[in-house]
């Protein structure tokens, strides 16, 4: 726990330890990493990631990997989880029932997959999208307090800044999971879909594949696309940055090897199949993030100049202590002091790159935390 808890104060940010059905959380080797989708007003869609102060917003989330390859639970009895805001964050209230509301709340995720429901309330108000973020991390008796999931939103002020009339989009980044919605220099295969009205609640007919990019609503029944029923013209759209980060470059999937994108904006045209359509992402070249889900990207409707969907993600990279902003060094410290005061490694964890380390186990904490 110690290591996730490391990497996570000081950089913001998560990694998976693979991304097939036997992947594990880092520090327990012996168990499976559970892949959680979270979803805000019941939608895969970002256009209503939105809540109040004044109400509760309701919520949802879900196990994904539940079987292994032999058909059996990989979470027997459901997965303990809490949700709460991140480190450092307060903005947002709890609830099982939609009140009283708490600073953080446990709940066990369904073995079976079903979704879980819980609801959110904003405690302030921002006038920048993606502000607010709903943490998931394990709860159980062992190896608990790793973070699954991170879904970021905005409690603004009035309405919504995205009307809900207007064409829904899907955008996974990586996969479903938000735990590789971190990116780097290196470009990373994402993929947006022009959404169905009302998809249906899919059942699990079969276990996650080793394959699959993502394991989503329309995973299951990806190639059918038996649910779209959108009519008209394909959906042209633009991927751009979200006014005042621009920390995303954009490709589409010619992207040649070797290469990576370049593109302040992207144009897409979605076809009213609700097919995918893939693209690539990567961070702006020394422009990376300061805090966790601050590099937003765009989708712009051609015809109409409106504002469909915003993503958050962050733009991920090793930093020079000596450049640090004064959060960025704040939660530095703090992951210093909790390693020290909670496990007693950081003398290992200083120690890394200074031993010889030929016969000498070198601090997990140490080599893997940058």
């Amino acid at each position: 726990m110690k290591y996730i808890i490391l990497t996570t104060l000081i950089l913001t940010s998560l990694s998976i330890y693979g991304q097939e059905e036997s992947a594990i959380l880092a520090p327990c080797p012996d168990v499976i990493l559970p892949i959680v989708e979270v979803q805000i007003n019941n939608t895969a869609s970002n256009h209503d990631d939105y809540g109040s102060t004044a109400y509760y917003t309701l919520c949802t989330a879900r196990v994904i990997n539940v079987t292994n390859s032999s058909g059996k639970a990989n979470f027997p009895g459901g997965l303990s989880v809490e949700l709460r805001n991140p480190l450092s964050m307060s903005n947002l209230t709890f609830s099982v029932t939609g009140d009283p509301g708490l600073a953080s709340i446990f709940a066990v995720l369904p073995e079976d997959g079903r979704w879980f429901t819980f609801y959110i309330k904003g405690n302030v108000t921002s006038t920048i999208d993606k502000t607010a973020i709903i943490e998931i991390a394990t709860a159980g008796a062992t190896c608990n307090d790793v973070v699954l999931a991170r879904k970021a939103l905005m409690i603004p002020s009035g309405s919504s800044p995205i009307a809900a009339n207007l064409p829904h989009v899907e955008i996974e980044v990586g996969s479903v999971s938000t735990l590789d919605d971190y990116l780097t220099w290196s470009p990373k295969l994402c993929r947006i879909r022009w959404s169905p009205e009302s998809p249906p609640g899919i059942s699990f007919r079969k276990s996650p594949s080793a394959t699959s990019f993502v394991i989503s609503h329309a995973s299951y029944i990806e190639s059918s696309n038996r649910y779209a029923d959108n009519s008209g013209p394909s959906l042209n759209i633009t991927l751009q940055n979200m006014a005042g980060t621009n920390r995303l470059r954009f490709a589409d999937d010619n992207l040649s090897g070797g290469h990576t994108t370049t593109n302040a904006t992207l144009t897409l045209s979605l076809p009213d199949d609700g097919s995918w359509v893939y693209f690539y992402t990567a961070g702006n070249f020394n422009n990376a993030s300061i805090s966790d889900k601050d590099a937003v990207m765009e989708v712009i409707d051609n015809g109409t100049g409106l504002l469909l969907s915003r993503e958050g993600v962050m733009v991920r990279i090793r930093k020079n202590a000596n450049t640090l902003t004064t959060a960025e060094r704040n939660r530095f410290l703090e992951a210093l002091k909790k390693l020290d005061l909670t496990y007693n490694d950081y003398i290992d964890f200083v120690k890394t790159h200074s031993r010889d380390n030929t016969g000498e186990a070198l601090s997990f904490a140490g080599s893997h935390a940058g």
